[in-house]
């Protein structure tokens, strides 16, 4: 019985820090604008926070499995030297958006973005040669879930927004 009481009480230790070390570097929203994503550009730009798009989807399609599943097919860009901003497109597959949650660091001078019951096309390009992006990632975290990070070599005003038939998220970049 001691030794079980003595196991219980280092599993307990072990908890207390690993839970307290998870908050330290856990993201904290409480500090973060958020805001949801339309089919519409609204020239609302942002340094940082949290934008989302139909994320009701991801709880639905528990149970409905006929929510379709979409593919990243490209990414587009095209900077304007004139007005000095970069427009970022993700083409995907569907008609509509795929759910997704993204983070606009300004900290990190980065954009994270998850993108739910979608995956990236086999061989998908991921060499983007602009004035503000110095690094473009996709990789596949699970079955049908696909995470973006772009690195950006300064801050920058994001507009983030999506469009339809066929999906594609927007992200306007500018100084």
């Amino acid at each position: 019985m001691k030794k079980l009481s003595e196991f219980l009480g280092v599993l307990f230790k072990l908890m207390c820090v690993f839970f307290c070390i998870q908050s330290v570097h856990a993201q904290n929203l409480t500090q973060e604008s958020t805001w949801q994503l339309t089919g519409e550009k609204k020239n609302f730009y942002a340094n940082q926070g949290v934008f989302h798009y139909n994320l009701k989807a991801i709880t639905s399609k528990l149970s409905n499995p006929n929510i379709p599943e979409s593919t990243i097919n490209d990414v587009r860009t095209r900077y304007d030297k004139s007005k000095k901003t970069l427009r970022l497109v993700f083409d995907l597959s569907s008609a509509e958006m795929a759910p997704l949650y993204g983070h606009i660091s300004a900290e990190k001078k980065k954009v994270f973005i998850d993108f739910f019951h979608t995956t990236p096309r086999e061989g998908l390009n991921q060499t983007i040669s602009t004035p503000f992006l110095e690094s473009l990632k996709i990789w596949k975290i699970e079955k049908n879930m696909t995470s973006v990070e772009l690195q950006f070599n300064e801050k920058y005003l994001f507009e983030v927004f999506t469009l339809s038939n066929p999906a594609r998220l927007v992200i306007d970049i500018k100084k």
